[in-house]
């Protein structure tokens, strides 16, 4: 998914004002498709077929939008051309304060496309959406020529000239949420080849073969071939968009995965209707088919989002990359219902039930291969995959789905410390599944900006980002790599007690208390926070391990927060990031 850091850009952050009385506001919804490209040398897509039809569903049986409110182009239907003029009839067919859906599937490139996007003298901060009648043979003339790219018919629809135009036209008056499933990918942490190879990106990455290509033009990036590079803005002054809220499916340099039928057919994934989907609009489309429980019985726009990332990060952990959601100015923005309706969904979780931590290894000795056998909640399997545990040399790599190294088990460590690490990671697995089903989505935390990949060096320090949409008290726990937990929050009564105010985001840690420094063991780290209501005891309960340099997921401190968490009167919110930590 290329986010909006290349594909919409603009010079300001986001800011919603809230126009007009919503009891006369209408809402509206273009959404596009692309999974048949006209261009025989792009790999099609199952999944944006399947996901412009379900959303279409989803918004009119649970949401109550009208029907005739909805246009929807798919495959064919979705030109450059015919985009842009749905675009216009927005503009016509809309009044001020209406509410707007803008929704893309399909295909993505930006400079960061080494195989064939940065050929396209793109701007260097500026992607594109790929449109069906998306022509290979006029941009490869163009880039033989050193020629730029226009905002003519050419299947392109380039964030700078065309998208940004027509959202600032169309955003004056009305709030528009605009929704991108597609590809942003570049040089990512991860490699490509990985234990987990889905069998579609949205990547176009379009491969010329025998053609000669071009001699290559150096721009910022030190990869594109931008006729035009301008530098890097500051993050906080990229966008000037006045009413748009804006969900991708990726941070920066990340392929969003697209979900194919033989992958759900052999279990190697799920689905929340058994067919193709982006993993990105899965989430999204299970969560807007269902409904929190929740004492405003409101779904805001910030609350959707993090709901889709809880729901995200457990259906989707293997996809390898994370939605994000583009700084808004006026928090107000975020707080407003969604569509200004109310769902007719049933309550219901967002996340598949319970299931077992899928092991699969690779030249591991017999000993270890009959202690994984014998541990509850793993399942050594060559279907489903979790992590993927390598014997190299003398000790033993533990590596995600997605490929990324979780950590290199020290090599004194014996088959029993092993098998304590995997029950520590089936411990968390369960742990995240039971936080979504609960989740009541009034925290978000991203580690550092939401618009790069979540990666730390020894020696920095670094933070979060954190927003609440009611008064909590926190509690923030920090699994390293090896398995062990520390309470990186509270440590003290005087913090079990504070109650942090919403409405406003704020960096944790704060700087005041402590500073967060990278330092080994490198690997995944995983942090969980949680959100207690303003009344709740149950933060104290923590503090005896605030006491511990490190302890596992046995402690019995432990279990009786978490157990009061699972309790059926329990309400709270979770977020939980992971980031690597590397020399």
């Amino acid at each position: 998914m290329q986010h909006l850091n290349t594909i919409l850009l603009g010079s300001t952050l986001l800011a919603l004002t809230v126009f007009g009385t919503k009891a006369s506001a209408s809402q509206h919804a273009l959404l596009i498709g692309v999974s048949d490209y006209q261009d025989k040398r792009i790999v099609d897509l199952e999944g944006p077929i399947n996901d412009v039809s379900a959303l279409q569903s989803v918004l009119t049986t649970h949401w109550g939008i009208n029907e005739r409110n909805i246009v929807a182009l798919v495959n064919q239907d979705a030109t450059e051309k015919n985009i842009k003029s749905a675009f216009k009839d927005l503009e016509t067919n809309t009044k001020p304060g209406d509410d707007i859906i803008v929704y893309f599937s399909g295909h993505g490139t930006s400079v960061k496309d080494p195989d064939f996007g940065a050929m396209l003298n793109l701007p260097d901060t500026s992607g594109a959406l790929v449109t069906h009648d998306f022509d290979a043979a006029k941009h490869i003339a163009k880039i033989r020529a050193g020629d730029a790219i226009t905002a003519e018919d050419d299947g392109l629809l380039v964030g700078r000239y065309e998208i940004k135009p027509l959202l600032q036209n169309l955003s004056q008056d009305r709030t528009v949420l605009v929704i991108f499933d597609s590809c942003f990918s570049g040089n990512a942490v991860r490699g490509n080849e990985t234990p987990y190879a889905p069998k579609n990106t949205r990547l176009l990455n379009l491969v010329l073969g025998s053609e000669s290509e071009p001699p290559m033009r150096t721009g910022i990036t030190g990869a594109s071939r931008c006729l035009d590079c301008a530098p890097q803005q500051d993050e906080s002054k990229l966008f000037d968009y006045e009413n748009v809220i804006y969900f991708g499916a990726a941070a920066d340099n990340q392929k969003a995965v697209d979900l194919s039928q033989a992958e759900i057919d052999a279990g190697q994934v799920k689905t929340f209707d058994n067919k193709p989907h982006g993993g990105f609009s899965d989430a999204l489309l299970r969560v807007l088919s269902t409904q929190k429980d929740s004492s405003d019985n409101q779904l805001s726009y910030h609350r959707l989002f993090n709901l889709l990332v809880s729901t995200f990060n457990v259906n989707c952990a293997h996809c390898a990359h994370n939605p994000v959601l583009l700084p808004v100015r006026d928090s107000a923005a975020l707080s407003k219902s969604f569509m200004s309706r109310n769902s007719k969904a049933p309550i219901a979780s967002t996340v598949d039930l319970s299931e077992d931590l899928h092991i699969q290894t690779e030249n591991i000795n017999l000993a270890l291969s009959k202690k994984l056998q014998q541990i509850n909640q793993v399942t050594v399997s060559t279907r489903k995959l979790d992590i993927k545990l390598i014997a190299k040399d003398d000790a033993v790599e533990a590596h995600e789905a997605n490929g990324q190294l979780i950590s290199k088990l020290p090599a004194h460590w014996n088959e029993q410390q092993i098998g304590e690490w995997v029950e520590a990671q089936a411990w968390l697995k369960e742990r995240r599944r039971r936080d979504a089903q609960k989740n009541q989505g009034n925290l978000e935390a991203t580690f550092r900006s939401p618009l790069t990949n979540p990666v730390a060096f020894a020696g920095e320090t670094v933070y979060f980002n954190v927003s609440l949409e009611k008064p909590a008290k926190l509690v923030v726990l920090l699994t390293n790599s090896l398995g062990k937990i520390n309470v990186l929050y509270p440590a003290t009564q005087a913090e079990a007690q504070q109650v942090f105010g919403f409405g406003q985001s704020f960096k944790f840690p704060r700087g005041d208390n402590f500073n967060f420094t990278v330092v080994e063991p490198w690997g995944t780290d995983h942090v969980s926070f949680y959100a207690l209501p303003a009344s709740s005891r149950l933060s104290e309960s923590v503090l005896p391990l605030a006491q511990m340099n490190s302890f596992n997921h046995e402690q019995s401190a432990l279990r009786t927060f978490t157990t009061g968490l699972d309790a059926s009167d329990s309400v709270f919110s979770a977020a939980h990031v992971r980031f690597h930590a590397t020399r």
